[in-house]
């Protein structure tokens, strides 16, 4: 029978440790992406936040065979790592600007949001997603996002909302959102 592994963890921070002032936690699952299906090309933007400083993300590639060689291209650099055994994890910070990843043979990336307190904002708490592969983007999707809760006291709760879509150049005018291109 098929199954769908999600992995998580009830209180993170990114990174850790933080200063007791700074901190602040979220629960973090994901979906984890089968074997089979992760691939050797991969798309990251940053995520969209209010943050004043502009700290970027923080990346973690797991390889699934000895000496993969992975690439990657970003605004700024082109860099090249090899990670050296099935199931070591590179770690990668700050990376704030659209970046290409290749590799040799497949790898499984996990982009994660930082705290909001070290972007300067109180409005966002840690976040991650396991990256699809370029070869398994998707035609449509529906997202929804939560309403916020009729008792005053959470009222603000849900204040802003934010998606990050990563598209080639071809798909770019035709995504709608909310029914407008």
């Amino acid at each position: 029978q098929p199954i769908a592994v999600i992995g998580g963890h009830v209180r993170s921070a990114i990174p850790v440790p933080l200063d007791a002032t700074v901190d602040s936690k979220d629960h973090l699952a994901e979906w984890l992406i089968p074997n089979n299906v992760l691939s050797t090309e991969y798309v990251s933007v940053p995520f969209k936040t209010d943050a004043i400083k502009k700290i970027g993300d923080y990346f973690k590639v797991i390889a699934l065979f000895d000496s993969t060689h992975l690439f990657l291209r970003t605004e700024r650099s082109d860099l090249n790592y090899i990670i050296k055994k099935a199931g070591d994890v590179l770690v990668l910070d700050g990376i704030n600007s659209v970046a290409w990843w290749t590799s040799d043979k497949p790898i499984s990336i996990g982009q994660f949001m930082y705290t909001g307190a070290l972007g300067l904002s109180t409005q966002y708490d840690p976040a991650m997603v396991v990256m699809p592969p370029t070869n398994k983007f998707v035609m449509r999707s529906v997202l929804q996002t939560p309403q916020n809760l009729a008792d005053p006291a959470f009222a603000q709760q849900y204040q802003y909302h934010f998606v990050n879509i990563v598209c080639d150049s071809n798909a770019r005018h035709s995504i709608r959102l909310d029914g407008v291109n």
